[in-house]
């Protein structure tokens, strides 16, 4: 089949149900046309396609559809939208996109660009094992129902700067280039667990008013969070950082860090950070946190308020360490010296114990080393 042109219709309206499946079509124009009804492309290929401001007043089944130059700017579709198994060869446009219903790309390809900046997903969304080899651009988009990447796979960009999500799922998900969550709104369970973020991935200014789930996630590059506000649970349960860890200014009711794992010289920056709890034990992170008072204060608070004593005594001896290093020679620098001689800044009783233990050594050895006197020398007879 050659060109086809529907926007030249009368009023650029379908008043039945629409069927074009398993067909070649080399230019397609659909711009601002209304399909009335179901609106059925199953297995087509487009060359060149525009469906620029069209209305799906019914379901619109692009499955398995491929396309080479497709755009949809401005489409509203009204149910139900299918494009699982679609292939997208060149860039692909969804920008100020309305759907109304669920939309399916599940298993989707996009060899290209894919922008859906400025669109709207009223209902669910599902894309999961898509695969973006472009950029995957979802600026300031309302993900209104429970948008699903779980194990979609990003080759290059993935930015949802701003975006607004309800319980986001991107489980598994592949992130091989920068990753960009800026500003964006949790509102809902959201899960990374288990997700690869292999270049630098930006959490800064997010908001997660419910639990946070990036358990077992793999940051290879920076991880920033910095004046990220979660509401709820934060849990890093076992995930694995290369990079700093950078929670700079942020506000965590909870956050689980146990079992995460460190690079040799990942940092984790808690200045300014604002924390109800921090369950990590000291042992587990005290090589990579940065110096800052506040923040090591806060955490001997923290582990006071767990009951996690040999925590709460490890950190603060580091905490007061660290401290006197910073000092210059002065009284105050003797006195902790003092204090960190005689019984570890409080929290080694064992220092105690041992000049003790020394002292009574010490002063049994004179005491014995006095009471020998030479043997009296008897008179000659």
């Amino acid at each position: 089949m050659g060109d086809l042109d529907l926007s030249s219709l009368s009023d650029a309206r379908v008043s039945d149900s629409f069927a074009l499946t398993n067909t070649t079509i080399a230019n397609a124009s659909f711009e601002g046309v209304t399909f009335a009804k179901d609106a059925v492309f199953w297995g087509t290929t487009f060359g060149n396609a525009s469906f620029e401001k069209a209305s799906f007043l019914g379901q619109a089944d692009f499955a398995n559809t491929s396309f080479t130059n497709a755009s949809f700017s401005a489409a509203a579709f009204a149910q139900p939208a299918f494009f699982d198994g679609a292939l997208f060869l060149d860039n692909v446009s969804f920008e100020d996109a309305v759907f109304g219903k669920d939309a399916f790309f599940n298993e989707a390809h996009f060899m290209a660009n894919a922008d859906f900046n400025y669109s709207d997903f009223a209902s669910y969304s599902y894309f999961s094992a898509a695969q973006f080899l472009g950029d995957a651009l979802f600026s300031d988009v309302d993900l209104l129902g429970a948008p699903d990447f779980s194990a979609a796979s990003f080759a290059k960009r993935a930015n949802f700067f701003q975006s607004r999500f309800n319980s986001a799922g991107f489980s598994d998900a592949v992130f091989s280039g920068p990753v960009q969550f800026g500003l964006a709104d949790f509102s809902g369970l959201s899960s990374f667990g288990e997700a690869i973020f292999a270049k630098e991935a930006n959490f800064n200014l997010a908001r997660f008013s419910q639990a946070a789930y990036f358990s077992g996630a793999e940051f290879q590059g920076l991880a920033l969070f910095g004046l990220t506000k979660f509401q709820d649970i934060a849990s890093f349960q076992s995930a694995r950082f290369d990079g700093d860890l950078n929670f700079k200014g942020a506000s965590i009711s909870t956050i689980l860090l146990d079992k995460a794992k460190f690079g040799k010289n990942s940092r984790i920056i808690l200045n300014d950070t604002d924390f109800a709890r921090f369950k990590a034990h000291w042992n587990e992170i005290e090589e990579h946190v940065v110096w800052d008072p506040g923040a090591y204060l806060a955490l001997v608070n923290n582990y006071h308020g767990l009951g996690w004593s040999a925590d709460e005594d490890d950190c603060y001896y580091q905490y007061r360490s660290l401290n006197q290093r910073k000092k210059l020679w002065g009284w105050s620098k003797a006195i902790d010296l003092l204090a960190w001689l005689s019984c570890g800044y409080g929290v080694r009783p064992g220092y105690a114990v041992a000049w003790s233990l020394l002292t009574i050594l010490a002063f049994a050895l004179l005491f014995w080393r006095g009471g020998r006197h030479p043997p009296l020398r008897q008179a000659p007879q």
